[in-house]
């Protein structure tokens, strides 16, 4: 009966885990983009106190998805890569 402690899992699936990550970690990126471009557009239209209010309520939401989308890249790109590079030099060592 396999070990319920420890994780078996293929190469080919870390790498599509990693695929995923990148990929989310891009969308993030880019959502991120399109509500600055959008506070951009409505700040030209409202320019008051009101907006400045609104844009500081609004900068912790938006500067975690900037943080989300850093994060999951990072993960992605290091640590899962690691894995990955683990498992292909066990695969190359012959028993």
């Amino acid at each position: 009966m396999p070990d319920p402690s420890k994780a078996y899992t293929s190469v080919e699936s870390l790498e599509e885990l990693q695929k995923e990550l990148i990929s989310m970690s891009e969308n993030l990126n880019d959502l991120y983009d399109m509500i600055n471009t959008a506070l951009s557009t409505v700040n030209e239209h409202w320019s008051d106190s009101k907006f400045e209010e609104f844009d500081e309520e609004f900068r912790s939401s938006k500067d975690l998805i900037d943080e989300l989308s850093k994060k999951y890249e990072e993960w992605a790109k290091s640590y899962i890569q690691q894995r990955i590079d683990v498992l292909l030099k066990i695969d190359g060592v012959g028993f």
